[in-house]
């Protein structure tokens, strides 16, 4: 009877350990299953905005200047043309610079001769031709004059001066500080009034206020 029960447990033993060796197994050949990572949308790319290219102007000027009024300025005679033909050329204008003296009646002929250009005559003047020294006009007294031409016909079209004590701020004339003796001064000044000069040239042109950068 013994033997019989202790059969009887080695067998029920066997049998749950059977199971319990199944159940692990099982278990163990189990896999989980990994998740799949959402994918992460690409982020849109930002659309360039291209700036469009400054149109080019139809308008042409032919620019000279009257060099007999004060030889003892020869230096500033390149000064005014240069300032004033960079600016208008900054406004798309194609600017044609005469590299020689040009007389009222030359800028008259060429303007006649010319079929869609304007002549533009620049001169440095002197509201008192006796003040100064040694010769020299005080600076104080100087202005730069244009005048232009129409073409084919010469009538002018426009005129006046830009002088070099002061710049226009608003159509009203404000003084430039700096001592008058000063040669910076003197080149500075006559820069700013031949960029003047060139603005109320597009004015009179009608070179309207946003196609000047």
């Amino acid at each position: 009877m013994f033997l019989k029960t202790v059969t009887v447990r080695q067998l029920l033993f066997l049998i749950m350990f059977a199971l319990c060796a199944s159940t692990v197994v099982a278990q163990s050949g189990r896999r989980t299953a990994k998740a799949t990572p959402s994918a992460t949308p690409a982020p849109e790319p930002t659309p360039t905005v291209k700036s469009k290219p400054q149109e080019k102007s139809d308008l042409t000027v032919i620019l000279g200047l009257d060099r007999d009024a004060f030889s003892s300025l020869g230096y500033y005679h390149s000064v005014v043309l240069e300032s004033c033909a960079d600016r208008l050329k900054h406004a798309s204008v194609t600017v044609d610079v005469s590299d020689r003296d040009v007389t009222r009646g030359d800028a008259v002929k060429r303007a006649k001769s010319s079929k869609d250009a304007f002549v533009v005559l620049l001169k440095i003047e002197s509201d008192n031709i006796g003040s100064g020294t040694y010769g020299n006009p005080n600076i104080s007294d100087l202005s730069i004059e244009y005048v232009i031409f129409a073409p084919t016909t010469a009538k002018v079209l426009s005129s006046g001066h830009s002088y070099l004590a002061s710049v226009r701020k608003g159509g009203v004339s404000v003084p430039i500080p700096g001592r008058s003796n000063n040669p910076m001064y003197i080149e500075q000044a006559f820069r700013q009034a031949a960029q003047d000069v060139a603005e109320r040239i597009l004015s009179a042109l009608h070179v309207p206020e946003l196609a000047r950068p």
